[in-house]
């Protein structure tokens, strides 16, 4: 082991104030404290009375998010209380990244009121030599595509909304017999991987593309798509009344199914007789005929949409 400052310089970065920026059509990233979206929270123009970061450091969160640690590739400001790392040593992308994750990895000793300022130097990381040999092994996957629509045409916003009951939009689905014992997703009471608890046998089971909606635990009401078949416990299977559900009309309506979980929690739970209390505002074509084809089309002119 060695600290920190064996590794790298550490500088002060260029401690700017966001909100004296200019943001119009900006293209210079703004690293600030945040531990989201690598660091960066805004693109603004060039500014004169700053010197830019240069590329391939890694920035360092010294309050706020304390301890988030990213690799910058492009050049960057900085705002207030955060570093940038220059190394050393020749390090490779995958080694810089390793140490990006051994800096974080420091952060439960920091809070709000103990900053990393005086002591960021003296943090106790590997050094060069003791990094593992899977580090360099591992493949970094080409990422910049990944926030690229599926359509790139502006779409017409709809002429109504309508507010429509949960009843007359949803049916509950219900588990089938098969001829064959199939391996599974157990969909229960979670809210991460997608609800999804484990893989069970089973020759009876409900076939995918349906929602789920969680139905105890303390994140009751929390909905997810489910595209592969699938049996649930403490969750409930939904599928659409009248129109074939797709995984983008699916994404729109996740969204306001969560947007109204503040109205369950522990005690109570979003059983069948509380979602058929629930109400949906959607667009509409005519009267009670929801906008299907608007809802796909607005999410596939998402950026990312090409992932889903």
């Amino acid at each position: 082991m060695t600290t920190l400052d064996k590794i790298f310089k550490i500088n002060s970065g260029s401690d700017l104030e966001l909100n004296k920026l200019d943001q119009t059509n900006g293209k210079i990233r703004f690293v600030s404290r945040t531990r989201k979206n690598n660091g960066v929270s805004a693109l603004v123009n060039e500014y004169e009375a700053a010197n830019i970061n240069p590329p391939n450091t890694i920035s360092v969160a010294l309050g706020g998010s304390v301890l988030s640690a990213f690799l910058q590739e492009q050049p960057y400001y900085s705002g207030r209380d955060v570093v940038f790392l220059e190394p050393l040593k020749i390090l490779t992308k995958q080694e810089m990244l390793y140490y990006c994750a051994c800096i974080t990895a420091n952060r439960y000793k920091y809070n709000f009121g103990r900053q990393a300022n005086k002591t960021l130097a003296s943090l106790k990381v590997p050094d060069k030599n003791e990094i593992p040999q899977w580090v360099n092994k591992t493949k970094i996957q080409d990422l910049t595509h990944l926030d690229k629509s599926l359509i790139t045409q502006d779409i017409t916003s709809p002429k109504s909304y309508e507010i429509f009951e949960f009843s007359k939009l949803f049916k509950y689905a219900k588990e089938e017999k098969h001829d064959k014992i199939t391996s599974v997703n157990l969909v229960s009471a979670l809210t991460k991987d997608n609800g999804i608890k484990c893989v069970v046998n089973t020759n009876s089971y409900i076939n995918g593309n349906k929602l789920t909606i969680t139905s105890n635990g303390i994140y009751t009401g929390t909905a997810f798509y489910q595209d592969r078949p699938f049996v649930t416990q403490d969750s409930i299977a939904i599928e659409l009344v009248g129109h074939k559900l797709n995984k983008y009309i699916a994404m729109y309506l996740i969204c306001l199914i969560n947007n109204e979980k503040f109205r369950f929690n522990y005690g109570r739970k979003s059983n069948k007789m509380k979602l058929e209390q629930l109400k949906l505002k959607l667009p509409a074509i005519t009267p009670n005929q929801p906008d299907w084809e608007y809802m796909e089309m607005y999410i596939k002119s998402l950026p990312y949409s090409k992932n889903i």
